[in-house]
């Protein structure tokens, strides 16, 4: 079975499941001399094989990570066509609104993202003038954001995922 296109052509854009559906946010137009940074987005709903719109972001974003936490979608830091963001957006889909948040400490793009025990977490990225090795964590019942253990080696162009692994008991069954 064939599933239905986006509504708007889109490259570079954030990609996350949130109650059964999947949300396309932001990213960069079709190509050619008016090519843009979005600040459109849609839902697929995989029962209707449709995609529709939601509220556009407040700030086109491209090359940004995308997380869900608390039933809240988050858009975090990209690029928008001039300069590298730290600014982060919070959609809530019972009122169809982006609200914004607090920032990262460094504006990045490129970089990985993953949701551990309830905080996000942004890995490495592109900075605007350097890769980045550093991570930042946030937390949303503070709305705060906090550097972590940095890496090593300074990456871009990640991609990050959280396993959860089951409790092992330590005795011999």
């Amino acid at each position: 079975m064939s599933r239905a296109p986006m509504t708007n052509q889109r490259v570079h854009h954030g990609l996350a499941a949130l109650h059964g559906s999947l949300y396309a946010v932001g990213g960069v137009g079709p190509l050619g001399a008016n090519r843009q940074i979005l600040v459109s987005c849609e839902k697929y709903d995989p029962e209707s094989n449709s995609w529709m719109p939601i509220a556009p972001l407040s700030h086109g974003r491209s090359y940004h990570g995308v997380a869900v936490i608390n039933d809240y979608l988050f858009a975090v830091g990209g690029y928008n066509g001039s300069y590298w963001l730290n600014s982060v957006e919070r959609y809530d889909p019972l009122e169809d609104q982006w609200t914004s948040v607090s920032s990262m400490i460094s504006p990045r793009s490129s970089f990985g993202i993953t949701v551990s025990r309830g905080r996000i977490y942004c890995i490495g990225g592109f900075g605007g003038e350097s890769n980045l090795n550093t991570v930042e964590k946030y937390n949303p019942d503070t709305d705060t954001w906090h550097c972590v253990q940095s890496m090593q080696l300074r990456r871009y162009g990640l991609v990050a995922a959280t396993v959860q692994v089951p409790f092992l008991s330590r005795q011999n069954p």
